[in-house]
């Protein structure tokens, strides 16, 4: 059986900088963290009152990601996609990195277990077949040797 369940730092490296790239392309929702933010207002000067604020807090203008405007059924529908500061995005990069190393470190210990499980099921089978196979060839001494005392006490067949 291969060990699995070693640290290597390659492959904690290879899941922490994949975690960094998707954080770094999703939107910051609730209940997932990510550098885009999504900003919707209803009015044009609302929008450019977020947008001022957004800027004034250390956000930049995501450099792909639409600034749309526009309306349905008469309603505003304004909004844009900003990038958190570099500040949070640190700050948030780092708690990325601990989540992801408690999970790696956890899977290591599932298959470690896992691993301990499956040599102690083998060992007991191992010592179970042993100790069946001791059980019968007692078994098989009882028989004979009462075969043999019977034989004994009655003498041999002769018809």
């Amino acid at each position: 059986m291969k060990i699995t369940h070693n640290f290597v730092q390659q492959d904690l490296d290879a899941l922490i900088d994949n975690a960094i790239a998707w954080y770094n392309s999703r939107e910051d929702v609730t209940n997932e963290r990510g550098a885009i933010t999504y900003v919707s207002t209803n009015t044009a000067m609302e929008h450019l009152t977020a947008y001022g604020e957004y800027l004034t807090a250390g956000y930049t203008l995501h450099p792909t990601y639409p600034v749309s405007a526009g309306f349905t059924n008469g309603v505003g529908l304004f909004g844009f996609y900003v990038v958190k500061p570099q500040a949070l995005r640190d700050s948030d990069i780092e708690a990325i990195k601990a989540e992801v190393e408690a999970d790696y470190r956890a899977s290591l210990k599932v298959k470690y277990d896992a691993h301990v499980a499956s040599i102690v099921s083998e060992s007991v089978a191992r010592a179970e077949n042993e100790a069946q196979r001791k059980a019968e060839q007692a078994h098989e001494k009882l028989v004979a040797k009462a075969k043999a005392d019977a034989i004994s006490a009655l003498g041999e067949f002769h018809a």
